[in-house]
């Protein structure tokens, strides 16, 4: 597996220590979880956040080499959802691929029982149809 992509298992391990880390974080909040298949519509909507290295002048090369490995690795995307606002946590190149190549990409979603403002939404960068 190239650097940078994860199994699923280890999508799992992941989505349960966010999900962990977000129940500590705000303990007045009580989250569920909940499994979907975006389509390519909601894929659009999806608030797309700050991943890292996006900026760097040699992530497009990165990305262009990984969307080969990522066409076969059905991994999910990892989502808070707020309502009808969906904020992307993890899965930022599978969500782009999703897109750009117009198929649905299951996600893995955490949803609070009330709303609050997360620090999350201020890395926000814009809509994935906006941006890609």
């Amino acid at each position: 597996m190239p650097f940078g992509l994860i199994t699923f298992q280890e999508e799992l391990r992941i989505f349960t220590r966010v999900r962990d880390f977000y129940r500590r974080l705000y303990p007045k909040i009580t989250f569920s979880e909940e499994e979907r298949m975006l389509q390519h519509s909601d894929i659009g909507e999806v608030l797309y956040t700050y991943a890292g290295d996006e900026t760097q002048p040699l992530a497009a090369d990165r990305h262009a080499e990984l969307e080969k490995y990522i066409s076969r690795s059905h991994v999910p995307a990892i989502i808070l959802k707020k309502g009808k606002t969906l904020i992307l946590l993890d899965g930022h190149r599978r969500l782009r691929f999703a897109w750009r190549n117009r198929i649905p990409w299951k996600a893995l979603m955490l949803v609070p029982g009330k709303g609050r403002k997360f620090a999350i939404e201020e890395t926000v960068m814009g809509r994935i149809a906006d941006m890609y």
